[in-house]
């Protein structure tokens, strides 16, 4: 994870370059960065998970029970959300539902 920031959201132009696979930085909007939202500090988190029904993070944070997170309502299948009081050197993993299967996996996050 970065060192708190101001979060700046992905916007319209990084979803149009994700979209056409010329996005070349990712690892600055996708991923966990910690950051200040509103004078809360904790980390905002990002994932790509097209085939997903819901998305939460867990991690020794949240007693790895998962926070859900929302898709972006692009329909780009990303799925985002900030989580208070996360901090440099917490653990986590991504519990994706998919529509797929209609099982729960448990993924790293890949950046």
């Amino acid at each position: 994870m970065q060192d708190i920031q101001t979060y700046h959201p992905l916007t319209e132009f990084d979803i149009g370059l994700f979209q056409t696979g010329k996005y070349f930085r990712m690892y600055e909007k996708f991923g966990a960065h910690l950051c200040e939202i509103d004078g809360v500090e904790g980390a905002h988190f990002a994932v790509y998970a097209p085939a997903a029904k819901a998305v939460r993070v867990a991690g020794d944070f949240n007693g790895w029970q998962g926070q859900l997170l929302q898709p972006r309502w692009d329909s780009s299948g990303i799925w985002e959300g900030f989580v208070p009081g996360v901090q440099r050197g917490h653990t986590y993993k991504y519990l994706i539902a998919s529509t797929l299967t209609n099982l729960r996996l448990e993924k790293a996050d890949p950046f």
